[in-house]
């Protein structure tokens, strides 16, 4: 179920995608950019998953919002590899309410 692609943006039809979706793939971007050490790429769609979740996501995200910004700061540390996982339990657990 889960894709590893070489590719780290977002196809040129995702405005026609649905809120779902979307949330799906900023998830395998960020865990994709966390696993190849990209700081840049991870921090950016991290940032724009927390966005995705505001306004398509659970109604109280308040815990999810701080699982990101700890990963943001995981990021920052260098640590990649445990916001990579951070991430993929997240993801796995939005997959189950989809």
């Amino acid at each position: 179920m889960h894709k590893n692609t070489s590719s780290t943006s977002f196809p040129l039809d995702a405005d026609q995608m649905a809120p779902a979706q979307l949330i799906g793939m900023a998830y395998e971007l960020a865990i994709l950019a966390c696993q190849r050490g990209d700081e840049d790429q991870s921090v950016r769609t991290i940032l724009m998953l927390q966005d995705a979740m505001c306004s398509a996501g659970p109604g109280d995200s308040a815990d999810l919002m701080r699982f990101y910004g700890w990963c943001l700061d995981r990021i920052r540390r260098g640590d990649y590899r445990v916001a990579a996982e951070t991430l993929s339990t997240l993801r796995d657990a939005w997959e189950k309410t989809q």
